[in-house]
Order: structure tokens, then sequence, then C-alpha cells
């Protein structure tokens, strides 16, 4: 049988500094940050000392001393012991959720589950990270443009005309959900008792939504409820997502506009 084919790591360089990426909370309004992760491999490190510190092992023998410790440390770990994990902290054994005295092992072995805690060390080296970049990223609900369908160049919507919404998590729910048009007064979105409900929806998907704009013109903002999650699921909640402003113009006013164009 023939030996799988054997790869070595590859050395990246890690000087670049940490990056956070701010996310707005559809539920709270606030905003919360998530560092852009980067993740290197056991061979990615072992290439990298081979190449820095010139310890004269080569990076066969490192891969090998690597493994076998993995192997070690899975042994002991599967017999119950917390590992310590270089110095960086501790890899131990603990138990998740309520548990009793009444329980199968079977049972309880369903509670078990791995925790990490880092050594004051490996908690010390993190305080030193300068950040380097700040990425503003649009949630995972937001609208990302309105066309209209009858012509997808133009720079209004059409009333009495097919509509369409592309975006993310817009798809609406069975219940508690829908399309509106808020009238937008001197800039001003007017009060919900003001919105006018979209009756006729051709298109409900996640980052689609179609529709039949009604015959009203003017200055509109588009609002989708929903309570379904961004993953399809039914929420007790209902979120909101709010369009900018779109304009809307009967369909003999872009004829007329695009005639007299012509004559020109």
């Amino acid at each position: 049988m023939p030996r799988a084919k054997y790869e070595l790591g590859v050395f990246e360089d890690a000087k670049a500094h940490v990056g956070i990426s701010f996310h707005k909370s559809y539920l709270t309004g606030k905003e919360y940050g998530k560092i852009d992760r980067r993740t290197v491999t056991i061979r990615n490190l072992i290439a990298s000392i081979t190449e820095n510190r010139h310890v004269g092992i080569s990076k066969v023998m490192l891969d090998l001393a690597a493994e076998l410790l993995k192997d070690e440390m899975l042994e002991y770990l599967g017999r119950g012991f917390a590992i310590n994990m270089f110095d960086l902290g501790v890899l131990y054994i603990t138990v998740r959720g309520e548990i009793s005295r009444d329980m199968k092992p079977t049972e309880l072995a369903e509670h078990i589950q791995l925790a990490f805690t880092p050594s004051k060390m490996a908690e010390a080296k993190v305080q030193d990270f300068i950040v380097q970049k700040i990425n503003i990223k649009p949630s995972s609900r937001y609208i990302e443009s309105i066309i209209d369908l009858t012509n997808d160049e133009s720079a209004y919507l059409t009333a009495g005309m097919y509509t369409g919404v592309r975006g993310a998590g817009l798809k609406l729910g069975e219940e508690n959900s829908g399309v509106y048009l808020a009238p937008v007064i001197d800039g001003v979105m007017q009060s919900s008792e003001q919105w006018i409900k979209i009756k006729r929806i051709s298109r409900n998907e996640p980052k689609n939504v179609e529709f039949l704009f009604p015959k009203c013109v003017g200055l509109f903002k588009i609002v989708i409820e929903t309570n379904l999650s961004v993953s399809g699921k039914p929420m007790k909640s209902i979120v909101r997502i709010i369009s900018d402003v779109v304009e809307v113009r009967a369909e003999s006013e872009e004829e007329g506009e695009e005639e007299g164009e012509k004559e020109v």
C-alpha cells in the first residue's frame, strides 16, 4: 500500500497587527466587534522556526515531534487528565448544564465538554496588540438595492409596476411580517400609521423580495418586517429593515421625459 504524500508547512509572515470588524445588531441597534481571525497550523509554526531561528533541526523532525506530542496529549486527555498546553493555558474536561446523580453514565457523557483557560503569560501577550485596521461590515440583514423590474437601469421606481428589493436576511415569515411603503415628507419618514402595506408579493427569498408597487407616487422608504431569523427560523420578536429614500413616478411621467429627451 503506497504511503500518503507528506506535506511540510509553509512559513507565513505574522508581523501584521490585529484587525477588528464592526457589525450592527438589529436586535439592540448597537455595534459589536469581531477580531479578524487568522489561523496558523502547527506546520506553519514549524516552518517559521526553521526559517527564522536556525535551530539546526529539520522540518521533518520537528513535525514528527509535534505529531508525537499531539498523540500523547490526546491519550492523556482521553484518560481524563487536564493538559498544560506549553504554558499557554490548560485544556481540561468540564461539565455543561444541569445534571443529577440519577443520570445514567451515557446521559452524563452528553454533558461533558472541553474548556480552555489561558495562562497569565498568554493573556499578557494579547495586551500588546496594535489595531492595524478597522472594517465596518454590513449587518447580516440589509437592503442593498431597489430596482424597477421593468427597467433596471431607471433611477426611479414606477407606480403600478413590479419592484425588486435586493439584500440579505429579507425573507418574510408567515406571521407578523410584511412589506410597507413609508411616505417621506420634507425629509422625514412618516409614522407607521401612514404606511402602505404591499398586498401582492411575487417573490419571497432571503436575498430577493419582489412585489407589485401600488399606484402611488412620491418619496418613500421601503420597510420590511419579518419574524424570521437569518437562518430562516421563526422568532418571537420582529426585525425591521428600512431602505434609503426612493422616488416613485407615474408611468406616464417617465414616458413623457423620454420623449422630451428624444426631441432634443
